[in-house]
């Protein structure tokens, strides 16, 4: 199962971290694990998206240079993840959960993509302000009506 998502790239930062390996053997050394976070915008949505990227699960994952561009620009991305993970925890009283994305593909949003995203989201706010238009119209008949 796949999960496509796209969004907008609010940042990109790296999480990579040092690991040891053979611990408690003549051979012990420390290696670097590359780790990568990339949270998306998503229109509508009050939080953000986290998406984890490692580079030995995207082998064409492009280069932080190209991350770094779509983090100033804010381009569209369209990521590709084949799971999540969720956290949960209680701090105090407050209870929060983090559900991250496991990516396996990751690319820009071709203008088309882009373009035809705005007009879904535009139609879909034309039909709700419609909507409420004509519920609110429904109501004024009925104020006149309980005045006179």
């Amino acid at each position: 199962m796949y999960f496509t998502i796209r969004g907008r790239v609010d940042s990109f930062e790296d999480s990579s971290y040092e690991r040891t390996v053979n611990e408690g053997t003549p051979e012990v050394t420390t290696e670097m694990v590359p780790r990568y976070q990339l949270m998306l915008d998503i229109p509508g949505v009050a939080e953000m998206v986290r998406c984890d990227l490692s580079p030995d699960r995207i082998p064409d994952m492009p280069s932080q240079k190209v991350f770094d561009k779509w983090e100033l620009e804010e381009s569209w991305v369209v990521v590709t993840a084949d799971n999540f993970r969720q956290t949960k925890g209680t701090k105090g009283n407050r209870t929060w959960a983090l559900a991250s994305f496991s990516a396996v593909k990751v690319e820009e949003m071709s203008a088309a993509e882009r373009q035809a995203i705005l007009d879904a989201r535009r139609q879909v706010k034309t039909a709700r302000k419609q909507k409420m238009a004509a519920a609110r119209a429904a109501k004024q008949p009925q104020k006149k009506a309980d005045a006179a």
